[in-house]
């Protein structure tokens, strides 16, 4: 077999979804003896520990919409430089494939394109804004790839070229590669909700404190974890007054520890600002014997299947959430048994299984 030289990039190195997932693809990648490049920005995140050659971009968010705009506009033309440096005077046989995770580092597609390598996109999200810039971004993909991976068979279905041209293919996403499972503590009195989120009013974060004000006086305890800048944070937990079953952290160390503790993980995004394509959070519950409530639409309704390992509630309804979740804390037959089916669909997305599904298409 030959051994490949691939070229990843991806714009915002943090502990969300898509670097994730982009860790776990450059993990096979390296394990199969292939050789990988990353440029991402420099900032810590799950992609900070890929065991390959990695090269720093500026790419930075800020509150300030216009200085974002500019920060990504710059960031494009940077990608486009490097990629061009890197690819233009190599030979056909030698070029890397290029990987462009997320849709969203479209200078680096267009400059793989002029240097004629191979593009392979990883497709994650569709809730871009504003919509000018979705369209650009979905025409930059149909130009550009020869490849696309889906994480979902929703994502596909509803955001993919579906031409002859592109090759389309759904590979979900997996549990990381080196998961700690702390033993579920069976004999805990406490029923903990958990939500591991970005602070985004779309992600339903209010919702969230909404529903433990609705449950204050029940067995019920709340933890909401946040994937945040510190400033951020503080400016939030000063805006809310405190239920007393609430517990809010900030990055926590050791989420694995949470999960294990936790009884039902939740997620409250609104499909109409933001749809959950896949929902990592969900199977990293379920491996830890979380079942989930999760909304109605995307392609984490792929995940959950209706009272088997958890439930599918609009977040609009926040009053049938908070029934459901005293129906659980209050039915011990059927928590458990949701316990058991949500520890049995984590087998489905152990890493092993990715390797093989990805390696098979990226090689």
């Amino acid at each position: 077999m030959k051994n490949n030289k691939y070229l990843a990039i991806h714009l915002l190195n943090d502990f969300s979804g898509s670097p994730l997932v982009l860790a776990n693809c450059i993990d096979s990648l390296i394990e199969a003896g292939h050789n990988v490049e990353l440029l991402t920005s420099g900032d810590d995140g799950f992609l900070s520990h890929c065991d390959c050659d990695k090269t720093s971009i500026n790419y930075r968010r800020f509150s300030n919409k216009v200085l974002t705009l500019i920060s990504f506009i710059l960031c494009q033309l940077i990608l486009f430089a490097t990629v061009v440096s890197k690819t233009l005077f190599v030979k056909k046989e030698n070029k890397p494939k290029i990987l462009v995770n997320t849709i969203l580092p479209f200078g680096a597609a267009l400059a793989a394109k002029l240097t004629s390598c191979h593009i392979t996109y990883y497709v994650h999200e569709i809730s871009i804004r504003p919509l000018i810039l979705k369209r650009w971004l979905k025409f930059v993909l149909r130009f550009t790839a020869d490849d696309a991976i889906y994480v979902s068979n929703y994502l596909k279905e509803n955001e993919g070229v579906h031409n002859q041209v592109i090759k389309e293919v759904v590979i979900y996403n997996s549990l990381p590669k080196k998961l700690e499972v702390i033993p579920l503590d069976l004999n805990s009195d406490d029923f903990i909700v958990f939500m591991p989120s970005s602070l985004k009013k779309y992600k339903g974060v209010y919702d969230f404190l909404e529903i433990a004000g609705k449950l204050k006086g029940t067995k019920a305890k709340f933890i909401l974890a946040l994937n945040a800048e510190e400033s951020e944070f503080k400016a939030f937990v000063n805006t809310f007054k405190s239920s007393g079953n609430i517990q809010i952290l900030r990055r926590p160390s050791d989420i694995n520890a949470i999960y294990s503790r936790s009884s039902l993980v939740i997620n409250l995004s609104h499909p109409d600002e933001w749809v959950e394509t896949f929902g990592m959070t969900v199977i990293e519950g379920f491996v830890h014997g979380c079942p989930a409530i999760v909304p109605t639409v995307g392609g984490i309704t792929e995940i959950v299947v209706e009272g088997y390992n958890g439930f599918k509630i609009s977040v609009a309804d926040t009053n049938a959430i908070c029934n459901k979740i005293v129906e659980i804390l209050g039915d011990e037959p059927l928590h458990g048994k949701l316990v058991l089916n949500a520890i049995n669909t984590a087998e489905r997305f152990k890493y092993p299984e990715y390797k093989n599904r990805i390696l098979e298409m990226l090689e």
